[in-house]
């Protein structure tokens, strides 16, 4: 009786995860797919109140759902390469959300100054799956925060930020 239960429980469990599989796998199979090293420049919306005229950026989406992210402004404001994840929330269309690590002041002791926690939404044209349409919100999180505490209050909202066509990095293209 015990092996039967067992044996039930298993082929419960791996029904539900099949179907979840393959939920995701149609979604897949429909979308363009974001997968590879993209390029381009996000403007803020609201440019009375962002906190830098402009962003130039690089994301790169990889197929296992992980997303790393660099952009113009690792110097002046000093900062990590960003580290997520991201997945389908309908065919052609991406959330993503990403960390980076702000260096604090040389001579800080645990170097740190901060974290940002970076929310991209991005919509793919299937017809020309090489050009992105973005939508990035940062939030600048302080030192004794934890950026990915969904009720932590961040001592910065950066705004929205609209990539209007982030390209794909093609090899074929140049």
């Amino acid at each position: 009786a015990g092996v039967a239960v067992a044996f039930g429980i298993q082929v419960i469990v791996s029904h539900r995860a099949s179907a979840q599989t393959t939920s995701i796998s149609i979604l897949q199979q429909q979308a363009a797919t974001p997968v590879g090293g993209w390029y381009g420049q996000a403007l803020p919306q609201n440019p009375a109140t962002a906190p830098f005229p402009e962003v130039w950026m690089m994301p790169t989406f990889f197929a296992d759902g992980n997303v790393i992210a660099n952009d113009s402004h690792e110097l002046n404001s000093p900062h990590t390469t960003g580290h997520g994840s991201w997945y389908y929330t309908a065919p052609n269309v991406i959330h993503a959300v990403f960390v980076w690590i702000n260096f604090g002041p040389l001579g800080t002791p645990s170097g740190l100054g901060g974290a940002f926690r970076i929310s991209l939404d991005g919509t793919m044209d299937p017809k020309d799956p090489d050009h992105m349409f973005v939508q990035i919100r940062p939030l600048a999180f302080a030192p004794n925060q934890n950026p990915l505490d969904i009720t932590a209050k961040p001592v910065v909202d950066g705004g929205i930020f609209i990539a209007k066509a982030l390209t794909r990095i093609r090899p074929s293209k140049f």
